[in-house]
């Protein structure tokens, strides 16, 4: 018989696996003694997404979560590879505007001091 082929392995990032040293396991979600339950409203996938360990997801960990489509925990490297892609279109269109900014500026100067001579040549 013809060996089985296997489904292609990809690489895959997880985020927020570790446990802080100042936690406890409990039922599989993180305590704290003085707060209690930190993870008490998110579930086992968006725990993992918990980076910073407050029991809830602040901007950027929500988005970490909603490109986990597969609902595993982990990032694939295609993932990653996106977000880094957004990451450089938008230092782009940054420094773009920088130097369209920066060209105002001169241009601004440039006229301003172009007014200071006329109205000195003008009193002159």
């Amino acid at each position: 018989p013809a060996p089985e082929s296997s489904p292609a392995k990809t690489k895959s990032i997880s985020f927020g696996e570790d446990v802080k040293d100042n936690e406890a396991k409990s039922n599989g979600v993180p305590t704290d003694p003085d707060k209690g339950d930190l993870n008490r409203g998110l579930s086992l996938y968006s725990m993992k997404y918990d980076i910073d360990g407050d029991g809830r997801l602040d901007a950027l960990e929500q988005a970490m979560r909603d490109m986990d489509k597969e609902n595993d925990g982990h990032l694939k490297n295609d993932q990653v590879y996106a977000i880094m892609q957004d990451q450089k279109d938008t230092m782009k269109k940054y420094l773009s505007m920088r130097r369209i900014l920066i060209g105002a500026a001169i241009l601004i100067v440039i006229l301003a001091a172009s007014s200071f001579v006329t109205a000195f040549a003008a009193v002159m």
